[in-house]
């Protein structure tokens, strides 16, 4: 079997596998009500106000374009500017693998395959996903640092588990954030990385023409430490891409605070404090690798709904938020990723 149909193959194992993940953990959600029933669901969401849903909408298709536009601002200034649907094809990618491979593993990799196949060269790709995977990081410790200071009692009234998930995340955000910065600055620590995967291959004969591979290794680092320099004094892309990527989560919080309002029972005057709640959510569904993370999700955000006080019919509302805020989203991103990877295959056909 090809190394082609072998990574084909896994996709499709670790997709059946997070259906499976989320259908539990929904099937776990509505098993927390004895009264839920489909119907009442639906009764529910048709009750939900129109102006309000479509605000919801709106942040769902910002959450996509928004990482686009950072990409974007990124490569412009690294000399490679490219279409507004083609970054918003970066960002699909990378929001659709990253919800169906394993802590994930596979979205930055999608995101490279069609960045390459726009004729962006592989160091400048990885720079580029590299620095953007930087600003996304501290965009993240910045919106939970806020929630800790001005939601504290927000925090205290989680029960144990939703504590220890939430902290938990919060520290792999902050040991991310620090390696992913010591690798974009130090790229020994990524040739040695790469060098170490080429030294297994190899042990293990899974690797011929071993020289090959590290002259070509050789050559993308000297291309990285170049677009590695050049970045850094891109004072303009390390801003915009900041700015965007704190937009995006932005907008993935602001689905829940919609979807809140939209639906029976939601008080204006509550907003802030669903706003809270999903970014302590954020902060605790990095506990976990991808695709437990949407279990994690779920967790904190119907006990963040109950022990808040935050709705009637907290098991409806949290469904309705996931569904919105990731399942459809999700979806849509699929769309767009097989809709332009038949348009590219087109082309080279």
């Amino acid at each position: 079997m090809s190394g082609e149909k072998k990574k084909g193959n896994n996709k499709v194992i670790w997709a059946v596998i997070s259906v499976l993940i989320a259908g539990a953990s929904i099937w776990a959600v509505t098993q927390q009500s004895a009264s839920f029933t489909l119907d009442s669901f639906w009764s529910y969401i048709k009750s939900s106000s129109p102006v309000f849903m479509s605000a919801a909408v709106l942040c769902v298709l910002s959450y996509v374009l928004f990482e686009g536009l950072a990409v974007l601002c990124i490569v412009k200034d690294l000399g490679y500017p490219r279409r507004l649907g083609q970054g918003i094809t970066y960002s699909a990618a990378d929001i659709y693998i990253s919800a169906i491979t394993p802590s994930a593993s596979g979205g930055q990799p999608a995101s490279a395959y069609f960045m390459m196949k726009d004729g962006i060269p592989a160091a400048t790709t990885t720079v580029t996903l590299l620095l953007n995977l930087i600003m996304y990081t501290l965009s993240v410790i910045i919106i939970g640092f806020f929630a800790f200071v001005l939601h504290p009692s927000m925090f205290l009234n989680f029960d144990t588990l939703s504590k220890v998930l939430i902290i938990v995340g919060g520290i792999i955000q902050l040991g991310l954030a620090v390696l992913f910065w010591l690798i974009l600055k130090k790229e020994q620590i990524l040739y040695k990385f790469r060098m170490g995967v080429i030294n297994i291959l190899s042990k293990l004969k899974l690797m011929r023409r071993r020289e090959k591979y590290e002259k070509k290794l050789e050559k993308i680092i000297a291309e990285y430490r170049e677009c590695a320099a050049a970045v850094t004094g891109k004072k303009r892309a390390i801003i915009g891409s900041f700015i965007f990527n704190f937009l995006q989560r932005l907008s993935i919080i602001a689905v829940t605070m919609f979807v809140y309002l939209a639906a029976p029972g939601g008080i204006a005057e509550k907003a802030a404090d669903v706003w809270a709640l999903q970014s302590y959510v954020v902060i605790g569904s990095y506990c976990m690798p991808i695709p437990g993370a949407v279990g994690v999700s779920d967790y904190i955000l119907l006990r963040g709904f109950e022990l808040n006080g935050l709705a009637s019919d907290p098991v409806s509302l949290e469904l309705f938020c996931r569904s919105l805020s990731f399942y459809c989203c999700v979806l849509l991103c699929g769309i767009i990723v097989l809709v332009q990877y038949f348009v590219y295959k087109k082309r080279k056909g």
